[in-house]
């Protein structure tokens, strides 16, 4: 009895996440295509080897939630980036460490 209970209580959350891995690389992509001069980013979550040069910063994002606002309209987009390579341009604001990130880029993530 306790191993069908088991089986099912697995099935279930496999099934479960099937549509959230269908659905984050769409997201990713549709962030970088409406982005104005004056839209901000901000990002929180767990990532591997950032790099910064200068006012460019790149990372692995393991897992890294993030927001646009827009200075005119609100919030624009919002997502999770899992397992890609996410570079920015321009002054971060915030702290980004050896295995997380938490702060804001002016644009959207590439």
């Amino acid at each position: 009895m306790n191993k069908k209970i088991v089986g099912i209580i697995l099935c279930t959350l496999m099934l479960a996440t099937i549509p959230l891995a269908a659905a984050m690389p769409h997201e990713a992509e549709n962030a970088t295509e409406n982005t104005g001069i004056f839209d901000r980013t901000v990002v929180q979550g767990i990532i591997l080897g950032s790099k910064t040069e200068g006012r460019a910063t790149s990372f692995f994002a393991v897992f890294v939630h993030y927001k646009i606002y827009s200075l005119l309209g609100g919030e624009k987009d919002s997502g999770v980036l899992m397992f890609q390579k996410v570079s920015f341009t321009g002054k971060f604001t915030g702290k980004i460490g050896q295995f997380f990130i938490m702060g804001t880029f002016p644009g959207s993530p590439k």
